[in-house]
């Protein structure tokens, strides 16, 4: 009786782990995450809900399906995240150093850092050829408009001996009434039932990416058959990490200058919109912040802030052309002097960015 009990949980647990693939409840996710010192870890996430996972476990979790046994060189851990079940894969730097998958530069500026990352998603083939050499370890492959994508590692023996047989019975039977779709069983469907996506967690705020932003640091991309058939071209995500000293110190020296207080988040918040320069430099502490062009750099778009709104002020500085790193300190003074005029108009507000721009330049010369 416990025979036939203990392999009735394995085909329930595997029933529902295919009904899990099937009914779109387990996601497959590979996220980056690059760090201040702008290095990379990556790991690959694979996302079942809750109860789902709890029957799966029981099938085949003694064996270690989130632990050490089944991946001894890879690091592998399982957690609960709100309603889904994580099982992670880590994989080392290492590894990702040899496959060229990542590229990451760190620029640093005068009021912060720039990080870029770079994805070459044609590059997961010698992920996967690296991560073969892993011992206990063979690429599963598929096979998609001619091109070979190997898209996991998969296991050799460590699974129970009569697991391969059981999935055949499993997806036979399912197949037979109908609730395992052939469709679902070639790439292009498991591709599209998984819905794999790909993060890149960032050091400080996104400032530029060709992905969706998810929130203020990070940017997804999400795949489906016709992308990866027609080839996916490079993913990047830029971010700014602000110099939190540096911002306190020309806080408190523009607060000096203009006899007002300033605050550094203000000033930060500045430095992502870019509104303030923030130019190349070899060491931070050593590059000249002209407290004139930075006091009236400020002046102008807090002041503009104050009565057009921020959407507005960023497309104005952009059309008078004082959003680069050298902004010009004549011009950025005149139209700073012209802000009354602003105010003072009839529903400056709903003025469109060119007239706005109009006045702040004023008559020409």
């Amino acid at each position: 009786m416990k025979l036939h009990r203990t392999r009735g949980v394995l085909v329930l647990g595997l029933l529902s782990l295919v009904v899990a693939v099937v009914s779109g409840c387990a996601k497959l996710e590979l996220h980056a995450t690059v760090k201040p010192d702008a290095s990379t870890d990556m790991a690959v996430q694979a996302r079942v809900a809750m109860p789902l996972a709890f029957l799966i476990n029981q099938a085949i979790g003694a064996r270690g399906l989130g632990g050490q046994s089944m991946l001894p060189n890879l690091k592998t851990t399982e957690r609960d995240e709100g309603v889904d079940h994580v099982w992670e894969l880590s994989l080392p730097g290492a590894l990702l150093s040899t496959t060229g998958l990542c590229e990451v530069t760190a620029e640093q500026r005068a009021l912060s850092t720039r990080y870029c990352l770079i994805i070459d998603p044609q590059r997961l083939n010698p992920l996967a050829s690296a991560m073969t050499e892993q011992p206990g370890i063979r690429p599963a492959s598929a096979v998609l408009s001619g091109r070979e994508w190997r898209v996991a590692p998969a296991l050799e023996t460590q699974l129970p001996g009569d697991l391969t047989d059981k999935l055949g019975q499993l997806k036979d039977m399912l197949g037979a009434l109908g609730i395992l779709k052939p469709e679902s069983m070639t790439f292009e469907g498991l591709m599209k039932e998984l819905q794999p996506a790909f993060y890149a967690h960032m050091p400080g705020r996104l400032v530029e990416t060709n992905g969706e932003q998810v929130d203020e640091w990070t940017a997804r991309w999400q795949f489906d058959p016709a992308s990866l058939e027609q080839g996916l071209a490079a993913l990047t995500a830029c971010s700014g990490l602000p110099d939190a000293k540096t911002l306190d110190g020309l806080a408190r020296r523009l607060g000096s200058h203009l006899q007002r207080e300033v605050d550094p988040v203000v000033l930060t918040e500045l430095v992502f919109r870019r509104l303030l320069p923030d130019p190349v430099v070899e060491v931070r502490n050593q590059a000249q912040l002209d407290v004139h062009l930075y006091g009236t750099m400020f002046a102008l778009v807090t002041g503009l802030d104050e009565v057009v709104g921020p959407e507005k002020t960023d497309a104005v500085v952009k059309a008078l052309g004082l959003t680069g790193d050298e902004p010009d300190l004549w011009l950025a003074t005149r139209a700073a002097k012209r802000l009354p005029e602003v105010r003072e108009s009839e529903h400056p507000a709903e003025m469109s960015v060119e007239d706005l721009a109009r006045l702040l330049r004023g008559p020409e010369a």
